[in-house]
């Protein structure tokens, strides 16, 4: 085991509004989330596959966790981890899944491996750091980080607008989802006016007028 590898408890059941990750993390910090709760949530999302992140991470802020999302970058990584958060990334996704939500559970500074949760304790997940980071940058790098409330308080966000326009995505991706579209697009468009240069929030409206074949 690696000096710099969090000790994360094995998770075997999710929901598309409790993914994994999610469920990993708040158990981490001796919260475990309420699966009753998602199964009812997921009454909105009928014909959904994979996971609504957005919804999980509301959960786990309902029942006294704190969030952040972020772009951030591997040294700013390996800084969480020393610190014992542990960050779930969003990473492209295989097959039908579009993206995919991975809990990092350490890093090797010897090896230049990171290292990812996994819920099988007979499972080991290393990717060599180079390749972590460039699939990691296909998505913009996003981090999210759930823990107790002082702890979240006392991580330095440099800019808070940006974190702000980065949630909103997530809140659009749900909207969608509900086929609340022109909802969607406002957020979206209000995620941009916080931040011009958020790549994710003008990707997830250039999907949205893809869809609708608008001229936009």
């Amino acid at each position: 085991m690696s000096e710099h590898e969090l000790l994360l408890p094995i998770v075997d059941e999710e929901n598309i509004c409790l993914p994994l990750a999610v469920s990993a993390v708040s158990k981490y910090w001796n919260v475990s989330l309420p699966f009753s709760e998602a199964r009812e949530i997921a009454k909105k999302y009928p014909n959904v596959r994979g996971s609504i992140l957005i919804e999980g991470i509301e959960i786990a802020e309902r029942h006294g966790l704190g969030s952040l999302i972020l772009h951030s970058s591997l040294s700013e990584l390996k800084k969480i981890i020393d610190m014992g958060i542990p960050p779930i990334v969003i990473l492209p996704g295989l097959y039908e899944t579009v993206q995919h939500a991975s809990v990092i559970s350490g890093y090797d500074q010897k090896e230049k491996s990171i290292i990812h949760y996994m819920p099988q304790p007979d499972q080991i997940g290393v990717i060599p750091e180079e390749l972590f980071d460039k699939l990691w940058e296909e998505d913009g790098r996003l981090m999210i980080l759930i823990a107790p409330t002082d702890i979240i308080s006392s991580i330095r966000v440099e800019n808070k607008v940006r974190e702000k326009s980065n949630r909103l995505c997530f809140v659009s991706e749900k909207l969608n989802l509900q086929n609340r579209h022109d909802d969607a697009i406002k957020t979206l468009s209000d995620a941009i006016s916080l931040d011009k240069t958020n790549s994710t929030a003008l990707c997830l409206l250039g999907a949205i007028y893809n869809e609708k074949n608008s001229q936009e």
